[in-house]
């Protein structure tokens, strides 16, 4: 039989074992040492807003399901997946969104950097195959967080 030592000798590398099968899901990413940074929690989460071409377009996100408030008043709540990485960056993430017959069905969310830091940008494209360029930006969208105005010059646009 084993001794009182021995029980709590396995019970603690139980505990060990159990606790080292942490995967990390899509969309997680490492910040510092033994930590992991949610993409959701600490990007995605919330409303975005169209800053190009227009104006009238949202998007909020919540864990499993986004709302599209689009222009025309009309509003449709959609089932999304998440990966890491894109065609462009490794550091991408993007988000397939469960609509069809709409303009854009992908996103690209990347950081760029700008005279207030760094900003995360949503890039609703068009998958182009066969093509040097992977995607085509239909919309560009801001978080409410990180509004700011933008000319036609300095808008964001997709970095390799």
């Amino acid at each position: 039989m084993m001794g009182k030592m021995g029980k709590i000798a396995a019970a603690m590398t139980a505990c060990i074992l159990t606790g080292c099968t942490d995967i990390p899901r899509p969309g997680d990413i490492m910040d510092g040492d033994g930590m992991i940074r949610d993409f959701f929690s600490y990007d995605l989460k919330g409303t975005w807003h169209e800053i190009w071409p227009g104006s009238s377009e949202t998007l909020t996100f919540e864990k499993d399901s986004v709302l599209l408030q689009k222009d025309d008043g009309s509003e449709s709540t959609l089932a999304y997946t998440l990966e890491d990485g894109s065609e462009l960056r490794e550091s991408d993430h993007m988000i397939y969104l469960d609509l069809s017959g709409y303009e854009y069905s992908e996103l690209v969310y990347q950081d760029h950097q700008t005279e207030q830091g760094v900003k995360g940008y949503l890039f609703a494209v068009e998958a182009i195959t066969g093509d040097e360029d992977p995607y085509q930006t239909v919309k560009i969208f801001q978080h409410e967080d990180d509004r700011n105005r933008y000319t036609a010059d300095d808008l964001p646009r997709l970095q390799k």
